[in-house]
C-alpha cells in the first residue's frame, strides 16, 4: 500500500480513495470482521496494557454494541507528547514509531488471544500503513519491515504482561468498562513496564529517541 501522502497521518475517518479500496479488497475476500464482545475486549485490553507497558497514563476504557449488533471499543490515554492526531513520520521517525506500536496494540492483542479476523482493526491498520510508510522512506527500509517491528513491539508488551491484559480483558467483557482507579490496582500487582528505547529496531536511529 503506497498512501498518496503516507509522512502525515491524518484523522482515523479520513481514509484515501486508494486505502478504501485496499479495505474493501480485503473485506471482498475475507468478509467483515464479527466485531464479538471477547475480541472488542481483547483489542483495547491491547491498547490499554501496551500504553501502560510504555509507561503511559490510563483513564477509561468502554465496549459498546451498536444498533447492528456489533461491539466495538474506547480507551482514553492521558496526552504524553508521543500521541496525537498528527506527526510527520519523515521527519520525527521516533515518535512515529511509538504511534505505530500504540495504534497496532489493538489488534496485537487479538491476535495474541487468536481472536483476529483477517479485517480486523483496519481503520487503524490504514493509519499504522501510512506510518510505516513514512517511516520507511525515513530511514530507507521497507515498510512491511517496520510493520513487523511495530506488531513485534506491541506483542512483546503485551506478552510480558499477559497476565495484566487478561485480567483487563476479563474486566471489559463482563463490565464493558474499565476506570482509572480499578485498572491502576491491577497494574499494583501485575503491570511490567519496559524501556520505550528496547523497543527500537537496529535500523532506527536510536539518538533521536525521547
Amino acid at each position: 500500500m503506497t498512501p498518496s501522502n503516507p509522512s502525515i497521518v491524518q484523522a482515523l475517518n479520513r481514509p484515501t480513495q486508494h486505502e478504501m479500496q485496499w479495505a474493501e479488497a480485503i473485506v471482498a475476500q475475507h468478509g467483515v470482521e464479527p466485531s464479538s464482545l471477547t475480541n472488542s475486549s481483547e483489542h483495547e485490553a491491547g491498547h490499554i496494557v501496551c500504553a501502560a507497558a510504555m509507561g503511559f497514563h490510563f483513564k477509561a476504557g468502554y465496549l459498546a454494541r451498536d444498533k447492528h449488533g456489533m461491539w466495538g471499543g474506547y480507551s482514553e490515554v492521558m496526552p504524553s507528547g508521543i500521541f496525537g492526531d498528527e506527526i510527520n513520520s519523515l521527519e520525527e521517525p521516533i515518535r512515529a514509531f511509538f504511534i505505530g506500536i500504540h495504534t497496532i496494540s489493538g489488534w496485537a492483542g487479538e491476535m495474541f488471544k487468536h481472536s483476529a479476523h483477517p479485517a480486523s482493526s483496519l481503520d487503524e491498520r490504514i493509519v499504522v500503513n501510512r506510518i510505516c510508510a513514512g517511516i520507511a522512506k525515513a530511514q530507507g527500509v521497507d515498510a512491511e519491515v517496520v510493520m513487523g517491528a511495530m506488531l513485534g513491539a506491541a506483542t512483546y508488551l503485551i506478552a510480558t504482561n499477559a497476565v495484566l491484559f487478561d485480567t483487563t480483558a476479563c474486566t471489559l467483557k463482563l463490565n464493558k468498562r474499565l476506570m482509572r482507579s480499578e485498572f491502576e490496582r491491577y497494574c499494583s500487582r501485575n503491570l511490567k513496564q519496559v524501556s520505550m528505547v528496547s523497543l527500537l529496531p537496529e535500523w532506527l536511529h536510536k539518538e533521536e529517541a525521547v
